[in-house]
């Protein structure tokens, strides 16, 4: 087969994730916008054929990060104060820029300003997915990518993820319908 996700593991193994693909609607690399959307959320639309939407279950997206700027946000900041056993827990956000919450059901982004030396990040890592943004059927394809940091945030005693936008430049995907 000549399309589909190539995965390879650190043995040199590789295998082909080809999907059940009928109709490729669109494909390629896409540069990641810098701006909202007037509705407040954000990615980077494929217009779907025809002017009758599509069902989440005739579509398909396959989604990646091709290229993003690590940023200096992405630093565990010492406390110099902890003992040598804390030093790991000690990984705070710390920027001054701009991080967003995402609602899962709307799509929409909302700042979000982390309280510093108080919010640590556990992990963060480029991410690149389709927003279906609540809805089940669809005219066109949202595709999603910014950086996500999970978080423990300080100020609500929980954890969550933010998202620094921006710093993913491009995306590559495939559109494809099941049933056309």
């Amino acid at each position: 087969m000549a399309y589909g996700l190539k995965v390879k593991d650190i043995l040199g193994n590789t295998c082909v994730i080809t999907p059940d693909v009928k109709n490729i609607i669109s494909s390629g690399t896409v540069r990641a916008p810098t701006v909202l959307w007037p509705d407040s959320t954000y990615g980077v639309n494929i217009e779907l054929p025809g002017t009758t939407a599509h069902a989440l279950a005739d579509i398909g997206v396959l989604v990646t990060v091709r290229k993003y700027t690590p940023s200096s946000y992405q630093t565990a900041w010492i406390d110099w104060g902890l003992t040598p056993q804390q030093w790991s827990l000690a990984r705070w956000l710390y920027s001054g820029g701009i991080f967003w919450t995402r609602n899962d059901s709307t799509g929409v982004v909302t700042s979000f300003a982390e309280q510093i030396w108080k919010d640590t990040f556990y992990n963060f890592h480029p991410i690149a997915f389709w927003d279906k943004m609540g809805a089940t059927t669809f005219n066109r394809v949202r595709l999603f990518a910014g950086v996500v940091y999970y978080i423990y945030d300080a100020s609500a005693s929980s954890y969550k993820k933010v998202y620094h936008l921006g710093l993913v430049t491009y995306i590559d995907y495939v559109v494809y319908l099941k049933n056309m």
